[in-house]
């Protein structure tokens, strides 16, 4: 289906372009009704209940929910031969190995990933952050292409987690320029049953895409989609059931501390804006979007797109007046309100420990109930030994003891869920040095065989390329 990619820049951001109508928050009225609607306001009363009362959607949190930023400049030398090798280690077949392919920058730990991605030839990522990095000065693609997660941005607050994230860029590229661009960004806000999703129709939304999509089972819809693959796009959907697969749970404690109460539905309304969208509407620059994110998001939720309520005998839809749940949305302040600020939450990548216990309680009651043992302790012993039996069993594969096998598995969890092990990252010193001396080497050839494609003025700034070092 054809959808636009036109951002034309608005020529007032301030003022919605449709008034507001009242009547009823879930649910649809066929007649306009008189009267502007209410003023904004993010202290409605916390019963969430948007019935025919009229009463407006109680406002969770807004806020960034990704943030997408691009720096320029050059790799250091001794920096590229160090990750190049870390990403072999994460290509090793060896456990133990595979495990030490994370490193240490401006106090994150990250870890290298065994793979690149399109222009970039190094990954790295922990919880907050995911970075893709040029092997060398390019062009097409910025030095540094980065995103900042949605948890990161809730617990530090965009400011902190965008000075994290430049203190790990500076200790991996000499940077060019004042600060980074800003290549997307999504903004969000959540309210407490807003609308009623399915009593909907996609001709209910004004929108410049053309591109409209719902989605949810047979009893139930969950959300809307517009303007996909456009460089505008908005989401419209049930964040309560989304969080049911995702296992994002904390937000329930962000929603909590808002006035939220289960099992009221809460419904994320977030705008995606690709840097063609930012260049167009002029907000490429960190500052700007931190101190006008409200005029941004009112661009989006008046010109761009909007909830209107159907008017019966008016075919002309641009005229049709907005829905009042949508206008408080949409006029919502973003002024560092309780909204906006940050929340201390404790998010991690590491499974919850009930999860841990879980899996270890259905391990153990799986051997009593197999081997008729009543005892837990007695059946933990059996299922320890169990588990040596099949270890010793396979020395044909393995030629390293129970014991040294369970430590490099527990090393590896901690890199894939970024954490310390200690115990096992000590041992590894002296192969990650083999592995850098056969990186080094590496690049080495490839600088001698691809002299032609390499800038001359960055290949004299490597260390160690006058031949003094082996």
């Amino acid at each position: 289906m054809h959808h636009s990619t036109n951002v034309p820049t608005p020529a007032n951001y301030g003022e919605p372009c449709h008034a507001a109508a009242g009547g009823a928050l879930s649910g649809r009225t066929t007649a306009a009704r008189g009267g502007a609607g209410a003023p904004p306001s993010n202290t409605a009363p916390g019963n969430c209940n948007s019935g025919d009362g009229g009463g407006k959607p109680l406002v969770l949190k807004a806020g960034l929910d990704s943030l997408y930023l691009s720096y320029y400049g050059r790799v250091y030398g001794d920096m590229q031969r160090r990750l190049d090798a870390k990403k072999e280690q994460a290509c090793e077949s060896d456990l133990g190995l595979r495990a030490q392919a994370q490193i240490l920058l401006a106090d994150e730990r990250l870890e290298v990933a065994s793979h690149g991605r399109k222009g970039y030839r190094f990954v790295l990522r922990n919880t907050d952050f995911d970075l893709g990095i040029a092997d060398r000065p390019v062009t097409k693609f910025p030095q540094a292409y980065c995103k900042v997660s949605s948890a990161c941005l809730l617990r530090d607050g965009p400011e902190e987690a965008v000075r994290k994230l430049t203190a790990i860029i500076d200790a991996l590229i000499e940077r060019e320029g004042s600060g980074p661009n800003v290549s997307r960004v999504d903004l969000y806000v959540d309210a407490c049953e807003s609308f009623d999703l399915d009593s909907m129709n996609r001709s209910d939304w004004v929108c410049r895409a053309r591109d409209i999509q719902d989605f949810g089972s047979v009893a139930k819809r969950t959300g809307f989609v517009f303007g996909r693959r456009g460089v505008i796009l908005a989401r419209i959907y049930d964040k309560t059931e989304e969080i049911k697969h995702s296992g994002k749970d904390y937000w329930k404690v962000v929603w909590h501390q808002a006035g939220w109460e289960p099992p009221k539905r809460v419904i994320r309304v977030e705008f995606q804006l690709r840097g063609e969208a930012l260049k167009s509407l002029g907000f490429q620059s960190l500052d700007k979007l931190f101190t006008e994110a409200g005029q941004l998001w009112r661009y989006c939720t008046t010109e761009w797109l909007r909830l209107a309520v159907p008017v019966e005998g008016d075919t002309t839809r641009s005229r049709w007046p907005t829905h009042p749940a949508w206008q408080t949305i949409a006029e919502l302040a973003w002024d560092g309100s309780e909204t906006a600020k940050r929340v201390d939450v404790h998010i991690a990548r590491a499974p919850r420990d009930e999860v841990l216990i879980s899996r270890f309680v259905s391990a153990i009651t799986g051997v009593m109930a197999k081997y008729d043992i009543a005892d837990p302790f007695f059946a933990n012993t059996k299922l320890l030994g169990k588990a040596v039996d099949f270890h010793d069993g396979m020395y044909f594969v393995r030629d390293e003891g129970f014991e040294d096998h369970l430590r490099k598995k527990a090393a590896l969890k901690a890199k894939q869920w970024h954490l310390p092990f200690h115990d096992y990252l000590e041992k590894g010193e002296e192969q990650f040095k083999e592995a850098e001396r056969k990186a080094y080497q590496r690049t080495k050839r490839n600088l001698r065989d691809k002299s032609d494609d390499w800038d001359q003025d960055w290949d004299a700034d490597i260390p160690g390329l006058d031949g003094d070092q082996e």
